[in-house]
């Protein structure tokens, strides 16, 4: 496991934030914010629906799918729910740098 040092952010952000975008680059896939989860929605029907889940309650979720853009889907009418990967790539803490790892959690601390 490497280790990347003490994060000094310019911004004010709290350690549990920096902690939380080093998790993100270093395990992507361990803890998908709302809003990017991708899922795969296998339906009775048959056929299948991918896409970003974007919202859900009892009744219905919504998606966003790169072919179709926004669509609702019956929560009766799902089989079977996949959760999918996280957009950023798994390999990204093995490309780059300690310091260039310090430096795009310094610059994402400075977000809104």
């Amino acid at each position: 496991m490497r280790t990347f040092g003490k994060v000094r952010s310019r911004a004010r952000t709290s350690s549990r934030a920096t902690s939380y975008l080093l998790a993100s680059i270093v395990d992507p896939n361990r803890d998908i914010a709302p809003g990017f989860e991708s899922v795969t929605l296998h339906l009775k029907n048959g056929t299948s629906v991918v896409g970003t889940l974007k919202s859900e309650d009892k009744t219905n979720i919504v998606i966003n799918s790169p072919e179709d853009g926004a669509m609702t889907i019956k929560v009766k009418d799902v089989a079977r729910r996949e959760r999918g990967l996280s957009g950023m790539p798994p390999e990204l803490s093995q490309v780059l740098s300690k310091q260039d790892i310090r430096h795009l959690i310094e610059f994402l601390a400075t977000l809104k």
